[in-house]
């Protein structure tokens, strides 16, 4: 769903990577024309197109306060972070955007700083609530913004990017998409065409599950809509 954020603030998707089955069909459904990847595992960096942004949250099954015996960075889902760095060291990107919860501070925060800064990235982080952005929730997450060393500018004020903002002003999808998250899916026909495999009634059956799992894990496109806008503006030299 971050994807989505990203592309209302003008950015072009290339390639998605995503193994869960049921979040494939929702990935399909949304951008039918965007090549899909499987199992980050394995995942030959060869075969992917050169991209100026790498975004991505990795699990934060280890991760997170909800697990009652968290592992943390090390741990074998959260620990596909290792994976994700290393399609970042092969394609060497211009921006890197990475998401987790904000547990990710006391568990495993340095350790992702530290292998972006081995590679030579520098980076600027958060903990940045959707509500920020006009969510009718809170969903605190840690977001990450990393860049070459040497970019040639002083600190972006990262924190300070993300002021709350007046989301009268923003596209009519990102309206949609708040509307949708308060429970008012039937917003219009283009909603509709959506609604049922993404937020359909429980009816008791697994899909169901699917359905409130992803919605769980899935980015704010709120959020990563500022957060694009904001990438442009750096891009434009226009964040002080």
């Amino acid at each position: 769903m971050g994807d989505f954020g990203f592309e209302l603030a003008g950015l072009e998707l290339a390639w998605q990577v995503e193994q869960n089955e049921y979040c494939r069909k929702i990935l399909d459904l949304r951008w039918p024309e965007v090549k899909k990847y499987g199992d980050i595992k394995g995942l030959d960096p060869a075969e992917l197109e050169a991209v100026d942004l790498i975004t991505g949250g990795f699990p934060c099954t280890d991760i997170s306060g909800a697990n009652n015996d968290p592992k943390g960075i090390a741990g074998e889902r959260s620990g596909l972070w290792k994976e994700q760095l290393r399609i970042i060291g092969a394609l060497r990107p211009k921006y890197c955007v990475v998401e987790n919860v904000a547990a990710l501070l006391i568990r495993g925060i340095e350790t992702v700083l530290g292998d972006l800064a081995s590679l030579g990235y520098d980076a600027e982080w958060g903990v940045i609530p959707a509500s920020w952005h006009g969510a009718p929730h809170v969903r605190q997450r840690v977001w990450i913004l990393a860049y070459p060393k040497g970019f040639g500018r002083e600190a972006i004020a990262f924190q300070g990017s993300f002021a709350k903002k007046d989301c009268s002003k923003k596209p009519k999808e990102w309206k949609q998409f708040l509307a949708i998250n308060a429970g008012a899916y039937k917003i219009d026909e283009q909603w509709k065409e959506f609604e049922n495999i993404v937020c359909g009634d429980d009816d008791g059956g697994s899909e169901a599950v699917e359905r409130l799992k992803l919605l769980g894990n899935g980015q704010t496109p709120c959020s990563t809509y500022v957060i694009g806008e904001m990438i442009k503006k750096i891009k434009e030299d226009k964040v002080i």
